[in-house]
């Protein structure tokens, strides 16, 4: 049903159906039975404030006739609207007509209201509409965005493009879209608004455009560009400015690992910019060190290197003859097998974490005393490793060779294929020291070289052995191929650790040399030094002369020998070369193979170099090391004091060529270790492993070596292990 609304004015003309509003006057006159005339043809809505505000406006419809008139329906073109569909108006009376607009857009937009009635003459009225929006409300000459103008904000009047910006207000005054707390445009608030690079903030500089976290930071030009907050003239970020540019005391502002006080390390670097390069080394920068689990355990007594499972990369050994201790002369002892290519443990591991660990047979085995890794004892085309257990056998000691694929197997010494045995009557302490790979003969198999004591003390003398390789099964000591009673002291670091074979005569065979400081051949304690030269036919006997040659010897009470090495190529004839300790004057002495070769006793005058050291000092261990400088010449080691000659244990580092001539020893050296009491170092270079091992595979022969009395906390408990023992991993960088 069609609504309709039906009102009636009292007085006509002069009334208002909404009771207060003045009379609208119409010129429309006449005598008719109803006549609809509108008070305006064109209404005009005025302009909104936004597209979706509703304008409202009155249309006045009167009748001036006589007759009522039927309005029958309000047509409407464009955004207009109504609120009724057909109303009556009375005879003399007028009624307002609610009509709206609501914009969709920014243009102003004309439509029509048409009125459909009865009236005779007239049945349809047009009347004019028109609307619009608000273009620049805040009249600042600047049309609104949405209306396709400029101002961001038209309702501020300070906010349009011909504005000025105020920074950090919150506010866009200039309306170009940016970040108001990032006045440079570049990315990164100002960081006094914004500390968190991370949520785009963190700029040091907000008036810089190319200063913000992140930006390539030019050094040196007094401005933190990353805004990182480092100094602009500490360009390693190690904390000291450079001393080049009179900034500060870094000495090398492009290596972070250099600075005043940092840790000396052997790479041919003064990294903590003071004294001389590599000197003072401390025992803490090993690339890798590794720990006993516990006290007591003299872990790196024993220590060895060689590629083990044949894969090209040389594995270590090391041994802990007082591992799991029973109380005694030693403990059950025990091996860890390190094979490179599987990734050496990290650095401050304990024995625990080597690829593999074995412990000795009885409680008081004393596994891994002794420990070497050899090319091929039995002629399989395996490598083979050798294990001394000086207590096994009643302290008759033994020396047990496992096939490197029974290791590989997480095998132990009950997987040998070979023991050499002491015992009762024989010798004692078979296995505590066993020489590196060796083949004297030239069979393509490797040698076993050992020393033993004479008796069941500790004291006794050292005696010497030699087994050539390919003898299978127990060897008892006295089937051993040579056994010669050599010497009156078994400390001596020449027994204790038995040097390396090499080539001194250059005919193709390993030589081998020991030494003997309590030798008497030239006077009480003169010492001696003999060659066992290397050839096709094996050595068999027990006679001193029928084996060795003596190559030197000093004057009465001058204890040459107490440390004895080959060394590889010093003088460039060809060939190793012989040092020796000279006791008496605290010298190290370098001898030339050639002039062993020619026969005759060398003596302290005879030497192409010398080292010497103050009176008192007590030498460790003399090997070859490998090339670290890159001159193609194997670089060498001389340690000295520890337990026995008190300090913390120092070593020597020696350029492998260009030696001629007296030094002074603790001042020509290429590097220098001085471990102190706060590296828990007793003995350091206790061990060291001659001619280094290439256990990172880059081509370059790396040092290891160990301090077996080593005393820091390994288990944990805050209190030092006495004796816990580690071993040390010097990578080579190639100076």
């Amino acid at each position: 049903m069609r609504s309709r609304l039906s009102v009636l004015c009292t007085a006509v003309l002069f009334s208002a159906c909404d009771g207060g509003a003045a009379p609208k006057v119409f010129d429309d006159t006449g005598d008719l039975p109803g006549n609809l005339v509108v008070a305006e043809t064109e209404l005009d809505f005025g302009a909104a404030e936004d597209v979706g505000e509703t304008l409202e406006a009155q249309l006045s419809l009167q009748n001036t006739g006589d007759g009522d008139i039927e309005v029958t329906s309000l047509v409407f073109e464009g955004p207009f609207s109504g609120g009724i569909t057909g109303l009556t108006v009375s005879s003399q009376s007028s009624v307002a007509v609610g009509l709206y607009f609501l914009p969709t857009d920014y243009e102003e937009v004309t439509g029509t209201l048409t009125v459909f009635s009865d009236d005779p003459d007239t049945p349809e009225i047009v009347v004019s509409l028109v609307g619009s929006v608000v273009l620049d409300a805040d009249e600042d000459g600047h049309e609104r965005l949405e209306a396709g103008g400029d101002d961001c904000d038209d309702s501020d009047p300070s906010a349009n493009p011909g504005s000025d910006e105020i920074w950090y207000d919150g506010v866009d005054q200039d309306c170009d879209g940016g970040d108001d707390y990032d006045q440079d445009g570049d990315g990164f608030q100002s960081v006094v608004f914004n500390a968190d690079p991370d949520a785009g903030g963190g700029d040091c500089n907000d008036v810089v455009d190319y200063v913000h976290p992140g930006a390539e930071d030019t050094w040196y030009d007094g401005v933190d560009s990353d805004c990182d907050g480092s100094g602009d003239w500490d360009a390693d970020g190690d904390g000291f400015s450079s001393a080049a540019l009179n900034k500060g005391s870094d000495c090398d502002d492009l290596d972070g690992e250099i600075y005043p006080g940092a840790e000396e390390r052997f790479n041919g670097v003064k990294d903590d910019c003071n004294g001389d390069v590599d000197a003072e080394i401390r025992a803490t920068a090993a690339d890798y060190s590794w720990t006993g689990a516990s006290a007591e355990e003299r872990y790196g007594r024993g220590l060895g290197a060689g590629d083990l499972d044949g894969d090209g990369w040389d594995d270590i050994v090391a041994g802990a003859p007082d591992y799991n201790t029973a109380g005694g002369l030693l403990g059950r002892g025990a091996v860890a097998v390190y094979l490179s290519s599987y990734g050496l443990p990290a650095d401050g591991s304990d024995l625990q974490s080597a690829w593999h660990l074995f412990q000795g047979q009885n409680a008081t085995s004393g596994l891994g005393e002794g420990v070497q890794i050899v090319t091929d004892y039995n002629g399989n085309g395996q490598g083979d490793l050798l294990v001394g257990a000086p207590g096994d056998n009643s302290y008759g000691g033994v020396i047990y060779v496992i096939d490197s694929s029974a290791v590989l197997a997480w095998g132990s010494s009950q997987n040998r294929h070979t023991e050499i045995r002491g015992g009762s009557g024989l010798g004692y302490y078979v296995g505590r020291s066993i020489a590196p790979d060796a083949d004297l003969d030239g069979d393509g198999l490797s040698d076993v070289l050992f020393d033993y004591a004479s008796s069941s003390s500790t004291s006794a003398s050292g005696n010497f052995g030699l087994q050539y390789g390919g003898a299978i099964g127990i060897i008892n000591l006295s089937d051993v191929d040579v056994l010669l009673s050599i010497g009156t002291n078994s400390s001596d670091p020449t027994k204790e650790n038995l040097a390396a074979a090499k080539d001194i005569d250059a005919d193709g065979y390993d030589d081998w040399v020991y030494g003997d400081a309590g030798n008497d051949s030239q006077g009480n304690d003169s010492g001696a030094v003999w060659v066992l030269w290397g050839q096709s036919t094996q050595y068999a006997g027990n006679s001193l002369s029928s084996v060795f040659e003596q190559v030197v010897a000093a004057e009465a009470s001058g204890g040459a020998g107490y440390s004895t090495a080959l060394l590889d190529d010093l003088d460039g004839d060809g060939a190793a070369d012989l040092a020796w300790w000279h006791e008496a004057d605290s010298e190290l002495h370098l001898v030339s193979g050639a002039s062993l070769r020619n026969g005759g006793i060398q003596g302290p005058s005879d030497s192409f170099a010398s080292l010497g050291f103050s009176n008192g000092v007590v030498p460790g261990q003399v090997a070859s090391i490998g090339d670290w400088d890159g001159d193609s010449a194997s670089e060498w080691i001389l340690t000295l004091d520890g337990e026995d000659g008190g300090g913390n244990g120092n070593a020597f580092i020696y350029s492998g060529a260009g030696l001629s001539g007296s030094y002074e020893g603790d001042e020509s050296f290429l590097a220098s270790f001085k471990p102190k009491g706060d590296d828990f170092s007793v003995d350091f270079g206790d061990r060291v492993v001659p001619g280094g091992a290439d256990v990172n595979q880059d081509g370059r022969a790396d040092m290891i070596t160990s301090d077996t009395l080593y005393e820091g906390d390994v288990d944990g408990d805050a209190t030092e292990d006495t004796e816990a023992g580690s071993v040390y991993v010097f990578l080579n960088p190639a100076l």
